[in-house]
């Protein structure tokens, strides 16, 4: 079966014995148009002067919709609907449809522009495969394709775990932690602002401090001395602590010191998830401590 159907266009009232006709021309691709005849069109050499596979044997050529006044000198305008090309292609290749040898793939150089009109044309030298002449209309338009609508996914990806909007620290409220919509209900997180406030709850808590969590929580003591040994000891407890959320699939973590210039310093804990939705996300913790 060919690219268009057994016969994507109407007979011609051209053609006849020993007589060969195009009956029409179909844009195929970005840089290929398909030129359709009555009957197969000679195509075993493609450097013959008479194959329809000879890319000689063809033209393309833009159509330039401009007109020019014939009251202004210098003076033109594009019709409506019209665009004006800025490129010309230049045949490349041509070859037999593997499944429909009356039909010729024309391939260019180059894309053809958007919805602007174009002209191909064949010489007469083309021959039928009994050396049938060829007759009728040589010169055909069409327009460039235009592209379709972009890929969307055909399912909805929602965040499964979502939160209420109540930050530990909220800078644009202060005074309150809940955030409310103009609605008057309280504002839901996405899915990774609520792992970050899981995390951080993890993080800041006691171990054990909840009865019916055991492995819950960790020893940061924030704002203590801090020493060398422990920094490591919390990136491993933070890790095993982020791995332990539902929708966590795998963690990584480290941890540095980083001195202020005041005096002090601040433990940077970073967070690398991987979530079960395929999503990837990094999260950074300071926690200020007494020194080193």
């Amino acid at each position: 079966m060919s690219n268009f159907g057994l016969a994507p266009f109407s007979p011609s009232p051209f053609g006849g014995p020993g007589l060969i006709t195009i009956l029409g021309v179909l844009p195929a691709a970005a840089n290929e148009v398909i030129v359709v005849f009555d009957k197969r069109p000679r195509a075993d050499d493609p450097g013959a002067f008479d194959s329809a596979t000879n890319p000689k044997n063809w033209t393309v050529t833009p159509i330039d919709p401009t007109i020019p006044s014939t009251d202004v000198p210098g003076l033109s305008y594009v019709p409506k609907g019209k665009i004006v090309p800025t490129r010309t292609q230049l045949v490349a290749s041509a070859s037999q449809d593997e499944d429909d040898p009356t039909q010729i793939h024309i391939f260019l150089d180059s894309r053809l522009e958007n919805l602007v009109e174009y002209e191909v044309e064949a010489l007469p030298s083309v021959i039928g495969e009994d050396c049938e002449v060829l007759v009728g209309p040589t010169v055909f338009q069409f327009f460039g394709l235009r592209p379709g609508p972009a890929r969307r996914s055909r399912f909805v990806q929602e965040d499964r775990f979502r939160d209420w909007d109540n930050d530990f620290f909220p800078r644009d409220r202060p005074g309150a932690t809940w955030r409310l919509e103009d609605s008057g209900d309280i504002a839901l997180q996405d899915a990774d602002k609520s792992l970050r406030k899981r995390l951080l709850r993890r993080i800041l808590s006691n171990p054990a401090a909840f009865a019916h969590l055991p492995d819950y929580g960790t020893n940061t003591r924030i704002k203590s001395l801090i020493k060398t040994g422990q920094v490591q000891a919390l990136a491993n407890a933070a890790q095993q602590q982020a791995a332990q959320e539902p929708d966590v699939l795998q963690a990584a973590t480290t941890a540095r010191v980083v001195n202020e210039s005041a005096g002090g310093a601040v433990v940077a804990l970073e967070i690398f998830v991987q979530r079960r939705d395929a999503r990837d996300s990094r999260f950074l913790f300071e926690f200020p401590l007494s020194g080193t």
